[in-house]
C-alpha cells in the first residue's frame, strides 16, 4: 500500500488519489485506500520532526536553567561556576544524544518497559541500518 499510495500522491500527483476506494473480499463495504495511508504517513513524519525539535528545545531550555541556577551555587570564582554549568550541560546532552536513542531504538525483552515503548525498537544489535 505504501508504494502504491506514495507514487499516486507524491510522484504522479494524482488529484483523485485520496478518493480511491477498495473493497475487502470478506466485506460488502468499501474503504478509502490512500486517505488513511496519507493520514498515517503525515502523522509519522510529523512525529519524527517533533522528536528532533524537542531534543533541541529541551537542550536550550535546560542550558538556560543551568546558567541561572549556576549563579546560586556560590562559587568562589567565575571559572568554577562555568565548569559546573558545562558539566551539567555535558551530562544532559550525553543523555539526550547517547542514552535516549538506545532506549528508543533497541529491542530488549522487558515486558513492563516494552509496554511503555521503551526498549521496543526495531534493532537488536548495531547494524548499518541503525546508523
Amino acid at each position: 500500500m505504501h508504494c502504491f499510495c506514495y507514487n499516486k500522491i507524491f510522484t504522479e500527483k494524482d488529484p483523485n488519489a485520496l478518493s480511491l476506494t477498495w473493497q475487502d473480499i470478506h466485506s460488502e463495504s468499501t474503504a478509502p485506500f490512500c486517505k488513511e495511508w496519507l493520514e498515517n504517513y503525515v502523522l509519522k513524519e510529523t512525529v519524527k520532526q517533533a522528536q528532533s525539535l524537542s531534543v533541541i528545545v529541551i537542550n536550550l531550555v535546560a542550558t538556560a536553567i543551568f546558567e541561572v541556577l549556576g549563579k546560586f551555587q556560590k562559587f568562589y570564582t567565575k571559572n568554577e561556576e562555568t565548569v559546573s554549568i558545562m558539566s551539567f550541560i555535558l551530562w544532559l546532552q550525553f543523555i539526550n544524544f547517547a542514552i535516549v536513542p538506545l532506549i528508543t531504538k533497541f529491542s530488549f525483552e522487558f515486558a513492563f518497559l516494552n509496554k511503555l515503548n521503551l526498549f521496543a525498537g526495531p534493532y537488536a544489535d548495531f547494524t548499518p541500518q541503525w546508523y
